[in-house]
């Protein structure tokens, strides 16, 4: 009795394996929630990137570090998606640092930092960013921490976390990873970082779907992680945030759309 209990304790290991990895293909795939503490870091399963010759950093081998699924019995936090957002007209603001702009292949702009802690926003709320979309195409260095905020439930007219701000980010590293975290009233949390290997001269298409408390983040078309926050913010503000320069965000794409799925 007890081998065939092990036997089935594997088999809805594996099955539950196999399911995790679509659990940003499907809106209803519920995502476990996991308590976070301040400072923890969660690290995905994957290799250390390592350095090439010369000091580039090269792409290393990675998987999703997706939360497994749970039972039905808990659900995920939806959100009213019934009202849908025309972005076309969004303009981002410089809140902090500079940055040239130049007219991009969609409605928006293209972003280059020629400052040090450099963001741009958009927090006007009647345009909201309250689900859907964000993908943008990110040319970063190896020094800089590069990629999105979004939920941003205050104003945000400073760079580093500070009392009151409050949104999450989604970016590349300085040190190799894409990484999932959260400034929740001026408090820095680490959600999730995967080692990925970037380089500065290579550009990447970057993407969050964002749904009630599920978050789901991609590369190049790949999902790198995915997480349902047990205390996910409501806000509606999004931008840029980098701090090194000559970081580009260009061919910036927002949508109430769910664009889930891999490429």
């Amino acid at each position: 009795m007890k081998g065939l209990k092990r036997l089935a304790t594997i088999a809805a290991t594996c099955l539950a394996a196999a399911f995790f990895l679509i659990a940003c293909g499907s809106p209803l795939a519920p995502i476990k929630p996991t308590p976070i503490a301040p400072g923890e870091t969660v690290s995905g399963s994957v290799n250390v990137t390592e350095k090439l010759p010369g000091g580039e950093i090269g792409q290393a081998p990675f998987a999703p570090d997706v939360e497994e699924i749970e039972p039905s019995s808990r659900r995920p936090v939806f959100v009213d998606d019934s009202v849908r957002v025309d972005y076309a007209s969004a303009a981002l603001k410089v809140a902090n640092g500079k940055f040239d702009t130049v007219q991009g292949q969609g409605s928006f702009a293209d972003y280059k930092s020629y400052t040090r802690d450099a963001l741009v926003s958009f927090v006007d709320g009647s345009k909201p960013f309250a689900f859907g979309t964000v993908e943008f195409d990110l040319r970063t260095n190896t020094t800089a921490d590069s990629g999105v905020i979004f939920g941003v439930t205050t104003p945000v007219d400073l760079f580093w976390e500070g009392r009151g701000v409050t949104y999450y980010f989604y970016f590349f590293n300085h040190e190799g990873y894409a990484y999932l975290g959260k400034c929740d009233n001026g408090g820095w949390w680490v959600i999730k970082q995967v080692p990925y290997g970037y380089n500065g001269v290579d550009t990447y298409r970057m993407k969050v779907v964002y749904e009630g408390n599920k978050i789901c983040c991609y590369v190049n078309g790949k999902l790198v992680i995915a997480y349902r926050d047990h205390a996910h913010f409501k806000g509606t503000g999004w931008g840029f945030r980098t701090n090194e320069i000559g970081v580009t965000f260009s061919n910036i794409a927002v949508t109430s759309d769910y664009l889930y799925g891999e490429e």
